[in-house]
């Protein structure tokens, strides 16, 4: 195998795969990049390209750009040794890589030299694509949007099936939703052609859904620092979810098992309806008050209380070494005095995850959920449970 690259292409590569591999692992392999140099479709070696390919067995990410290839070939080496001299070289310089019979890898950066181990290409661990055809194509703002729940998802107390954004059907429309039993978010787009598919699958009694996928929190994050303004094409299959980002010259797929030991459970029973007595609020101001607040937390305890009285909502923190803290806001609320306590954690995430300027907050109890909505937009959902002060 002979190629050279463009250092900036190179390390494009290496940085979109980098955080794909484990640091340290039983399986040496795993620590390697797979590098696959080929030949152009016209067969000339300026028009060739290399992929770069990195896997920790649930999840593998493989990188394409342009290269000047000489002779084609594959060949896997160390993750850390690659992207350092990539990251290293002189901008705008040349590195070339070349292998023979050996089980080293000769890699020239400028001026500089380096005789790098390999491990056989065919040993690197195989990830299957998608087998099903549940395939269509998303625009960038449309896959944030969806994917944006994911700050509901997180540790939960073992039930795994949680720890991840369950992507499916929803009222005819491409929905996604997370929640970690304490905060709930869901999301909703037109349905594009081709996730009908989605949607096949019955309900089983005692309220589980078996249409859709669920897709671990990891990958969702990974996700999400793929995706920008670019289309994104969806692949799924029963075990895996595949996206494909096609950015310039750049080609970009990303893979993942998916979380489907447990289904989902029937979550719309437990969302509350939309009414109750309700309060609208600037986003950015009530996060920025808690933010304030927060001098007065201790690390035992996240507790918040929210006051609604008149024109003001009082936010008040205390805590077990007898630190206090107090911030208010303006606000319109019609009524009785109403009081209610949150983690703040659960709201804080509410507010910077929902990505919107104002929310609207619904209450029917002190003990009961609250509902935050997004003014003018039907397809946003979230719910927060509150707290014992």
């Amino acid at each position: 195998m002979r190629f050279s690259i463009d250092r900036a292409n190179l390390l494009r590569a290496c940085h979109h795969v980098s955080g794909i591999v484990k640091g340290r692992s039983d399986v040496l392999i795993l620590s390697n990049l797979k590098l696959v140099a080929e030949h152009g479709g016209d067969q000339g070696g300026e028009h060739g390209r290399l992929t770069v390919t990195a896997s920790n067995m649930d999840m593998c990410m493989s990188v394409t750009v342009p290269a000047r290839v000489e002779e084609p070939g594959e060949v896997t080496a160390p993750a850390a040794k690659m992207k350092s001299i990539a990251d290293t070289a002189p901008e705008g310089a040349e590195i070339s890589c070349s292998t023979g019979d050996g089980d080293r890898m000769q890699v020239r950066a400028a001026r500089a030299r380096f005789n790098v181990l390999t491990l056989p290409a065919a040993d690197f661990p195989v990830f299957e694509g998608p087998r099903r055809a549940v395939a269509f194509s998303l625009h960038g703002v449309e896959a944030e949007r969806l994917l944006s729940v994911s700050y509901a998802a997180g540790e939960t107390d073992g039930r795994a099936y949680l720890d991840g954004v369950f992507l499916h059907i929803e009222n005819g429309a491409l929905a996604a939703v997370a929640t970690n039993g304490h905060v709930f978010a869901y999301a909703e787009i037109p349905l594009p052609d081709g996730a009908a598919a989605l949607a096949e699958g019955e309900t089983a009694e005692g309220g589980v859904e078996h249409a859709g996928v669920n897709i671990p929190l990891p990958a969702v994050k990974v996700m999400q620092s793929l995706i920008s303004d670019d289309r994104v094409a969806f692949d799924i299959d029963d075990n895996k979810v595949e996206i494909e980002i096609e950015r310039g010259s750049t080609l970009i797929r990303f893979a993942s098992k998916l979380r489907n030991e447990n289904k989902y459970p029937a979550y719309t029973r437990a969302l509350p309806p939309p009414g109750g007595r309700s309060v609208t609020v600037d986003a950015n101001l009530f996060a920025a008050a808690i933010r304030r607040c927060l001098v007065a937390k201790d690390d035992k305890g996240n507790a918040m209380k929210v006051r609604l009285e008149g024109e003001i909502m009082t936010l008040s923190f205390r805590s077990r070494d007898g630190y206090e803290a107090n911030d208010t806001l303006d606000v319109e609320w019609e009524g009785d005095p109403f009081e209610i306590g949150f983690n703040y954690r659960y709201v804080l995430d509410t507010l910077t995850g929902m990505g919107a300027k104002e929310l609207t907050m619904s209450f029917t109890d002190p003990g009961g959920p609250s509902r935050v909505d997004v003014p003018g937009d039907e397809g946003r959902r979230n719910v927060i449970m509150p707290m014992r002060i």
